[in-house]
């Protein structure tokens, strides 16, 4: 039913006019050289989310062009002509449609770690849920000639066509973990049948599709973004900090006590989160979060804005550590992991810059093990939307248990109650933080 649609959402959109018309030169397609791959199980998980149609209507996309084929058929017998664009944007699938399909069998077959398997039937979108990058293809540009074949006596029509089209694509790369689009890059794909084939324009526009997505394949800027390992960090030199942050009651309670060591994290023309560990000016974030910067400004819930050098940067982990001159009220740090059913709040600023210091309230689901870093992550149904990424999780005594790091989200973009944490002691140690008050504390 899906191939039919989508059969029906292209074709029906063309209309032609004239008599004894030509082709139209096509550009020839220029691919990509085959770029070397890594091992597929240390890349992050891609998957397609959707597929759009932006051209405009009206357009001229080519022609039905006439004459004789060199095995005695006729093209376009009657009506040949210039072929139109009828209908303007449209999307041609989603991610359980036959091109979501393609790519995930195209790019499994070029080398990538691409989630969305056809033969999952079930929970298919829980497993593209998963992916680090979700792509959306926005096919922009199309040329075609083509060839409803005819039958040379009596002119009836044979049902099938041959011809050759090209499809201009543009692809947007949007990381679930920063909750963005992080690239944007175009790639041409082509076909040609010599052949009459039924559902032959279906068929070329599957085809040009498919080379669009080997040329994707093999862009490198592509490739240096989700077809390399994250880059590794080898266990840095310890830094000794004195955690030596008091725990001030119960945190539904006294929660104004807290919010003043939580901080808005200003990196270019992006935000995220983050806390003070140390009066001495230490501040714990995302990798993600400050990316590759080594300043960035730091914003208070009193409305001033503080100076910050990055000097620990993990992105295996996903944790950087920041330092800044001044003396702050550090957060009280928990030992161990959570347990589930156990309250938890999560501060940070979600979507805006206004939101700073938004509170959200939930229960702790699971202890999960992350297998990008080898480490665990907190499972937990409080609500985090991008911004809150490198904001603190605590517990109901007013301890952080965890960093905010990542989640899913619905169709609409809407944070669901899968969101997860990196255990606090575990990215201290990711940062190669040691407790320098620690024998103060016992």
């Amino acid at each position: 039913m899906r191939r039919v649609l989508l059969v029906l959402a292209v074709v029906a959109m063309l209309f032609a006019t004239g008599c004894g018309t030509k082709k139209v030169p096509i550009a020839p397609d220029v691919d990509n050289p085959e770029i070397e791959k890594g091992d597929y199980r240390e890349m992050p998980r891609i998957g397609m989310d959707r597929a759009i149609i932006t051209v405009k209507r009206a357009t001229r996309i080519g022609a039905l062009y006439s004459g004789y084929t060199s095995d005695g058929k006729i093209c376009n017998y009657t009506y040949d002509g210039a072929l139109m664009w009828s209908s303007g944007r449209g999307h041609l699938s989603g991610q359980d449609d036959e091109l979501a399909m393609l790519f995930y069998e195209t790019m499994k077959r070029e080398g990538y770690n691409v989630v969305g398997d056809p033969s999952v039937v079930f929970d298919r979108g829980d497993e593209l849920g998963s992916a680090r990058y979700r792509l959306a293809a926005n096919v922009d540009d199309i040329q075609a000639n083509i060839c409803n074949e005819h039958g040379i006596w009596a002119g009836f029509p044979l049902g099938t066509t041959r011809g050759e089209m090209r499809l201009g694509v543009e692809w947007s790369v949007y990381d679930a973990r920063q909750r963005r689009t992080v690239m944007q890059t175009d790639t041409i794909g082509y076909s040609n049948s010599t052949e009459g084939r039924s559902d032959g324009f279906y068929l070329l526009f599957t085809e040009a599709f498919e080379d669009a997505t080997v040329d994707l394949a093999n862009d490198e800027s592509f490739h240096e973004l989700a077809g390399e390992p994250p880059r590794r960090v080898e266990t840095p030199d310890t830094i000794s900090v004195c955690l030596d942050g008091r725990a001030k009651g119960n945190f539904a309670e006294n929660n104004g006590k807290y919010l003043s060591s939580v901080v808005t994290v200003l990196a270019n023309n992006s935000h995220g989160s983050g806390f003070v560990i140390s009066g001495s000016g230490y501040v714990l974030t995302n990798s993600h979060v400050v990316g590759e910067l080594e300043e960035v400004t730091l914003r208070f819930q009193q409305g001033y804005e503080l100076p910050g050098k990055v000097i620990r940067n993990n992105p295996v982990r996903d944790v950087a550590l920041i330092k800044c001159q001044a003396k702050l009220p550090a957060l009280p740090i928990a030992d161990g992991f959570p347990k589930p059913a156990q309250d938890v709040f999560a501060v940070g600023s979600p979507m805006k810059l206004a939101f700073d210091t938004t509170v959200t309230k939930g229960v702790v689901s699971a202890i999960r093990k992350d297998s990008s870093s080898g480490g665990h992550l907190i499972q937990a149904d409080v609500s985090i939307l991008g911004g809150n990424s490198g904001g603190p999780l605590f517990n109901a005594h007013g301890e952080v248990v965890g960093v905010s790091v990542s989640g899913y989200l619905d169709g609409m973009g809407t944070s669901t109650s899968i969101n997860f944490f990196i255990p606090i002691q575990e990215a201290l140690g990711g940062a190669g933080i040691t407790d320098s008050c620690a024998e103060r504390k016992d």
